[in-house]
């Protein structure tokens, strides 16, 4: 699995490494193939887009592109997030770090919560020491 890819814009011989890799992972003579999942933001499309005097016609050849969108936590799984890391939390305090890190997603319009915002939140309150303090 290679992560953040959505960094790899620039780098097309990075890309060709991972296309090499592909073709060695491969099924072939009776051994079962491996995949290699590509993740990171929505900009890890741009990544394949056809690019002046630069095409990927032979990485979309030899590789399967399948695109699934996954959405960050809804608000009540933030919440259980925030509980769960810092303890227990007065609603207010809940609600307000949820507004803070609050998103929607611009495709099916589903409201959010942006998780590396509410990673930082929960990072913030605990190098203060009190787990209690969220804002």
């Amino acid at each position: 699995m290679l992560d953040e890819a959505d960094t790899l814009y620039k780098w097309l011989e990075t890309l060709e490494t991972l296309r090499e890799l592909g073709d060695l992972a491969r099924a072939r003579d009776g051994r079962a193939g491996i995949g290699i999942l590509i993740a990171g933001n929505e900009r890890v499309w741009k990544i394949f887009e056809d690019r002046k005097s630069v095409y990927l016609e032979k990485w979309r050849a030899r590789v399967e592109q399948l695109g699934l969108r996954v959405i960050g936590p809804s608000e009540s799984e933030g919440a259980t997030m925030l509980r769960g890391e810092l303890g227990e939390l007065g609603q207010r305090r809940v609600e307000d770090a949820l507004e803070a890190c609050a998103a929607q997603d611009p495709e099916s319009k589903r409201r959010y919560i942006n998780a590396h915002r509410l990673f930082n939140i929960i990072a913030r309150a605990r190098k203060r020491g009190n787990g209690k303090a969220v804002n």
